[in-house]
């Protein structure tokens, strides 16, 4: 995620989220609500980065 993140500003967009996700395996599916208090921690098996672009949002 770092990298993606650092890429995103160098490419001048502004990031406006990011997290980890999917902690937990299908067959442990009752526990997946508890996820989102572990987006901090980077060891989920996905992440996203959201980002917008400045110039278009000043306009």
């Amino acid at each position: 995620m770092r990298e993606t993140i650092e890429r995103m500003r160098t490419a001048h967009l502004h990031i406006d989220e990011s997290s980890y996700c999917l902690f937990f395996p299908q067959q442990f599916a009752a526990l997946r609500p508890f996820e989102k208090y572990l987006r901090w921690l980077p060891m989920g098996g996905q992440y996203f980065v959201c980002a917008s672009n400045q110039k278009r949002d000043a306009a």
